[in-house]
């Protein structure tokens, strides 16, 4: 059986056991958008890509901010993406945190 592409995808350097490599990369399907997504103080001064700051919390609750960078896309009107890997990124995190091995558990059986 053939499964459907899903609409976004996270590409990034998680394995089991380590921590990310402070790079979270997501795939948006339909527009063919690649995405980088960094914490704001990382100190980017010069990008000629579409960019979009927004809030996040870390797994204290604490509110963090944060970067969309885009690196490529097949799209003109990036702000439905922008939203979508906003969205994408919080629910990714809100799972990660939900437990200190759930992306362990998900690695391991995926």
């Amino acid at each position: 059986m053939i499964q459907q592409v899903p609409e976004l995808t996270i590409l990034t350097e998680f394995l089991p056991g380590t921590e990310p490599m402070g790079r979270a990369l997501m795939f948006h399907y339909p527009s063919n958008t690649v995405a980088e997504i960094l914490p704001a103080e990382t100190g980017i001064i010069h990008y000629d890509g579409p960019i979009r700051k927004f809030k996040s919390k870390n797994p204290e609750g604490e509110p963090i901010d944060l970067v969309i960078f885009i690196h490529r896309t097949a799209t003109k009107d990036i702000e439905p993406v922008f939203d979508i890997i906003e969205d994408g990124h919080r629910k990714f995190a809100d799972w990660v945190d939900s437990g200190d091995d759930a992306l362990d558990d998900w690695i391991t059986n995926n």
